[in-house]
């Protein structure tokens, strides 16, 4: 839940995306960069765009589809039938589903399958906000707390310096100066891993926004301040109800749970709307085989089918099913 929050703050803190980077970078502004150069940006638009495109495919089969062509081929005796259907110079055909419960099945898949995938693309531009946004204010920090580190390494030096001059004059132990530089060792230390450290979270910022690791430069003033959470608030429930994983895995189970009642209704009664239209020539001897030649011949109506026996699609439809049972679990 606190992760959620705090990516959904960060993102409402967004503005107009400006064209160039001069000087230091301002928080909202390392968010927006690092949305537009994410690569799981782009992967999302392409993986929505694959799953309406699914949905579409699925819904206009009951639109009609229309194929024109030929069927040119020269006959000698009967005209026997050409790709199931009899030579002819011109053909024109038309089909589409007027009755099929599988298919309306299969069409809420694909609308449950889009939201799946927005779902994905919202909890990963999350993940790409909190990653940017955590590592944008460690920076800040550790930024702040060098210039302190510094100040604390010059304070060891001449404290190392006074210390190995009262040794000399033998004002002190000779123990004073090792604890001296033993104090300026660990200061030393603790500003080069400092320093490594803001090196680290640079380079990673660099490929996050795209800019140069030497243009990372934070804005204290700019990183918004967190919410106040209640005290009496269910975090639990609220974690489960807006995470966008949970979501993705509730939508995922309900589009295997419809493609499994698809695969069922495969052995129901399907009807099609069908139509076919077909220009003949004499060459193909229809005039010697049929009492009268016509050369305009059209034929509209339905296809209904009746799969009363496959075992094959059964077995189709109990496996359908135990995907489905297996999502819901997970």
């Amino acid at each position: 839940m606190k992760m959620t929050a705090i990516a959904g703050l960060f993102l409402l803190t967004a503005s107009a995306m400006p064209q160039t980077q001069n000087g230091p970078l301002p928080f909202r502004t390392a968010i927006e960069l690092a949305l537009k150069n994410s690569a799981i940006t782009a992967i999302g638009r392409a993986d929505t765009q694959r799953a309406r495109a699914a949905y579409a495919q699925s819904r206009d089969l009951f639109l009609p589809q229309f194929i024109i062509g030929s069927g040119l081929a020269y006959s000698y005796g009967f005209p026997l039938s050409l790709e199931g259907a009899a030579p002819s110079v011109f053909n024109f055909n038309t089909q589409q589903f007027l009755l099929n419960p599988a298919q309306r099945q299969f069409i809420k898949a694909a609308r449950e399958e889009i939201g799946v995938i927005e779902s994905q693309n919202a909890g990963r531009r999350n993940d790409v906000i909190l990653e940017t946004a955590l590592d944008y204010i460690q920076l800040d920090l550790l930024q702040s707390s060098l210039s302190v580190q510094n100040e604390q390494q010059e304070f060891a030096a001449r404290y190392e310096e006074i210390t190995a001059q009262r040794v000399k004059e033998g004002l002190d132990a000779g123990t004073e100066m090792t604890r001296a530089r033993l104090a300026g060792a660990r200061s030393r230390l603790q500003l080069e891993s400092t320093q490594a450290s803001i090196d680290q979270l640079k380079l990673r910022l660099s490929q996050l926004t795209g800019l140069p690791q030497n243009a990372i430069q934070t804005v204290t003033e700019s990183i918004p301040g967190l919410p106040p959470a209640a005290q009496d608030e269910d975090t639990a429930k609220n974690a489960a109800e807006n995470s966008f994983s949970v979501k993705a895995a509730e939508q995922e189970a309900q589009a295997r749970a419809f493609r499994a009642k698809g695969e069922a209704k495969q052995l129901y009664p399907a009807i099609d709307l069908v139509g076919q239209y077909g220009l003949f020539a004499r060459y193909n001897n229809y005039d010697l085989f049929f009492t009268t030649f016509q050369r305009h011949n059209v034929t509209a109506g339905i296809s209904i089918r009746f799969p009363f026996f496959n075992p094959a699609q059964r077995a189709a439809a109990r496996a359908a099913e135990a995907e489905a049972i297996k999502a819901k679990k997970e």
